[in-house]
């Protein structure tokens, strides 16, 4: 790193600034809260069919292991930063070793990040409004390679994968199976007709509380809320992409980002 300043900025090429005070107000919060490593969460830029579909979900699952409230809790091992903005002490980056520590990971980010709060060091994330945004993938092969890459490095164990997985499918999917084979099974099975109405109904009223939920969340990770509908499609693939990311661990499995090759060590 040719960089001889207090404090490193790394952003990625693909960001666009909304304002030119950024990075003034991302050192502004980092000296106020004496961050060591401060990621500055993008906003995301959606306008393809399929960004509306995967985005809120795939973020939705993000959401549920690294919630900012636990990240920036010293006490909470949850680690995250989103390499698309992190500002950090050039002290902090030295002592975790700098980019050759991770050199050999594919989300070199989540691991910097969970090195700078394994060592005690000061990590926070924060959301941004109106400070830059980024698109990330416009369409469906892209949305299926990228989110499986980011589960795959983001999650790394067997364990927190299939728990991911596990979370998506009954809090997510279920609601929309209970209703469909119980409304299904009320209309043509010949017996246990009051079960399977009782069944689909159940089912109905979990998807009706869900969408509830989804009106407010889709706004707040700028997608549109016309789009809630797509919802359990967005499932569907955030499941083939957690899978996609499972067989990743095989041992000589391969996975290329970027021109770079990662392989699984051999068993």
């Amino acid at each position: 790193l040719q960089s001889s300043g207090e404090w490193i900025c790394m952003t990625d090429a693909d960001c666009w600034q909304q304002s030119s005070r950024t990075l003034s107000v991302a050192m502004a919060y980092a000296l106020d809260t004496n961050a060591d490593l401060l990621s500055i969460l993008p906003n995301l830029e959606m306008k393809s069919f399929w960004e509306n579909v995967v985005q809120p979900v795939a973020g939705g699952i993000m959401m549920i292991w690294f919630l900012p409230d636990k990240v920036n809790n010293p006490q909470k091992k949850n680690a995250y930063a989103n390499g698309a903005f992190m500002l950090m002490k050039r002290s902090a980056y030295d002592a975790i070793g700098g980019h050759q520590a991770v050199r050999d990971k594919v989300n070199e980010d989540m691991h910097i990040a969970a090195k700078i709060k394994s060592m005690g060091l000061n990590l926070r994330i924060v959301q941004n409004k109106g400070l830059y945004f980024v698109r990330m993938y416009s369409s469906l092969k892209q949305s299926l390679q990228g989110w499986s890459r980011i589960f795959f490095g983001t999650f790394c164990t067997f364990r927190r994968l299939l728990a991911s997985l596990l979370l998506l499918t009954t809090m997510s999917l279920l609601p929309y199976i209970v209703t469909i084979i119980g409304l299904v099974g009320w209309a043509v099975a010949a017996e246990s007709k009051t079960l399977f109405l009782v069944m689909g109904l159940t089912g109905l009223a979990a998807v009706i509380a869900q969408m509830t939920v989804l009106l407010r969340y889709y706004p707040l990770v700028n997608a549109k809320r016309s789009m809630i509908w797509t919802y359990p499609l967005g499932c569907l693939i955030c499941f083939i992409a957690l899978v996609s990311a499972m067989l990743k661990l095989r041992p000589g499995a391969k996975i290329t980002w970027r021109n770079t090759t990662y392989a699984q060590n051999k068993a």
